[in-house]
């Protein structure tokens, strides 16, 4: 243990006196700030303590509630958030979902609580962080055509949930009414839910959007004032408790807005399982490389196989003279390797100002 105030002089004294590579340090903290600047250093994270949905916006790889649970994650026995391990390996075992509480006013001033689940995390396009992240692919993909992947995740993880929420009602976040004039593809009537299906658990649709909006580019303040009174039940629900399923949370103003919309016609409990939560805090520290092709040079970048539905690490030339390719986890432990953080001095590492 040492005490220190500045990160980047106690990375470089890590980096000078460890022995090893910065990908292979890892940050334990209570303190989300803390955790945030190590994410700006593509340092690992645990979380410890209960999360709060404040922090969301910076995710950690494991969250941590008891510090008797951090041996199974350092030994490797806990491979992190689920829907982040099916995109790399479909049959890894002990996976877990980041979960947190949240709160709501419903129009006659009751407060009601709500459960969040999440299978991992997403990187929009254009973040600098992490631009070739497996989960976050295969979430575009799933916008336009059913997700191998995506079905097994929901499955797995409403099982999971089986014991802890009682549902008596699946149901998903509907379309516009101008996504449904244009004819998008429905993602979510997509799913294959084997396992909820023999639980007699069918996914319906209970939940309509009275007029089109949209979220983009709209701080949370705007998206909370732009979603209300936008959705309406389309069938009894008094007394019952739902679990509704969604792609990505974002500021949670949607999801939030349809969760009041379910309480306000007489649900009993609501909880919501998404894919993933959108990390929308850039990082202004270094930028990813793409690993590089051993035979012809170029970059090698996330594809996926459209007949195995499964994600492979391809060369930029692939398929035009190069075949060159990499594994899931293969392509990711390179792209650590070759983002990994160097100094020849200490004072490489030391703030200036």
């Amino acid at each position: 243990m040492i005490s220190y105030f500045d990160i980047t002089a106690l990375l470089g004294y890590l980096l000078q006196n460890a022995n090893c590579d910065s990908f292979q340090i890892l940050s334990i903290s209570s303190n989300p700030q803390f955790l945030k600047e190590m994410m700006q250093n593509h340092i690992g994270r645990i979380y410890a303590g209960c999360f709060k949905r404040e922090y969301l916006k910076y995710t950690p790889d494991f969250t941590n509630k008891e510090f008797k649970n951090l041996p199974s994650i350092l030994s490797n026995t806990r491979y992190g958030y689920a829907a982040e391990v099916i995109a790399c390996n479909e049959y890894a075992k002990k996976k877990n979902l980041l979960s947190c509480e949240a709160k709501l006013k419903l129009n006659n001033g009751d407060i009601k609580n709500f459960k969040l689940y999440f299978g991992g995390r997403y990187y929009a396009k254009n973040h600098r962080y992490l631009s070739d992240d497996p989960l976050s692919t295969l979430i575009l993909e799933f916008k336009n055509k059913p997700v191998k992947a995506i079905s097994e995740y929901f499955d797995q993880a409403i099982e999971f949930l089986r014991p802890f929420e009682t549902m008596d009602i699946l149901t998903y976040v509907p379309l516009k009414p101008d996504e449904i004039a244009a004819h998008r593809f429905n993602r979510f009537e997509s799913l294959e839910l084997n396992r909820c299906q023999h639980d007699n658990l069918e996914l319906c649709s209970i939940v309509t959007c009275c007029r089109s909006f949209s979220q983009k580019r709209n701080d949370t303040i705007h998206r909370n004032e732009n979603v209300k009174g936008a959705y309406a039940i389309s069938q009894n629900i008094q007394n019952k408790k739902i679990l509704i399923i969604d792609d990505v949370y974002s500021t949670g103003a949607t999801i939030t807005e349809i969760v009041k919309t379910l309480y306000e016609a007489g649900a009993a409990y609501v909880s919501a399982l998404f894919i993933g939560v959108n990390q929308l805090t850039e990082s202004p520290a270094n930028l990813y490389q793409a690993p590089i092709c051993s035979a012809c040079g170029g970059k090698l970048q996330l594809r996926l196989n459209s007949k195995t539905n499964q994600l492979f690490w391809g060369c930029a030339n692939y398929g035009r003279g190069c075949h060159v390719t990499k594994t899931c986890e293969q392509g990711l432990q390179e792209m650590r390797w070759v983002n990994r953080l160097n100094i020849a001095d200490f004072k490489d590492l030391e703030d200036y100002y």
